[in-house]
């Protein structure tokens, strides 16, 4: 008797927790598959075999969200940037970032690269550029939470 009212008490704990785990889903989730469906990355990039190594530095500056790329990123690929960056998800973004004094960033590494069959050995620069942690010239000097990077790897197309 007193293990069946123990193995009922261990399951009911275990079922109250489990909603409470489930609320705790990362926050930026839902922005970087934003950023995945939204952003294309640059045809005369593609064209070119450039890869692509930065840093999304997202803050809250005078209660606007500010979401910047750092300064190793392309042009081309800071314009294809700026055209996406309103379609992505922010609300949840907001909600955390907004929980933090001012002055703290959310820093997210991306790293565009190809795959072999796409570039052959063009494909070589496997080393970070040294502006990859400058914004507007300068080395990220702040509080910061560094999340999960967004890795994609470029393919070619199937042809029909």
């Amino acid at each position: 008797m007193r293990k069946s009212i123990y193995i009922l008490l261990c399951l009911t704990v275990i079922s109250i927790k489990k909603p409470v785990l489930a609320q705790q889903e990362d926050p930026f989730k839902s922005f970087r598959l934003s950023f995945m469906k939204h952003f294309n990355y640059p045809r005369v990039m593609r064209d070119s075999c450039i890869t692509t190594a930065t840093m999304i530095q997202i803050s809250m500056v005078k209660n606007q969200l500010s979401i910047t790329l750092s300064d190793s990123a392309n042009e081309v690929f800071k314009q294809e940037f700026d055209q996406v960056i309103t379609k992505l998800e922010t609300i949840s973004v907001k909600q955390t970032i907004n929980k933090y004094k001012n002055g703290h960033s959310i820093l997210i590494p991306v790293y565009f690269s190809f795959y072999d069959d796409y570039c052959g050995t063009q494909n070589g620069n496997s080393t970070l550029p040294a502006s990859f942690s400058r914004f507007n010239g300068q080395f990220y000097n702040g509080t910061c939470d560094l999340l999960e990077p967004i890795i994609v790897r470029i393919t070619k197309p199937l042809v029909n």
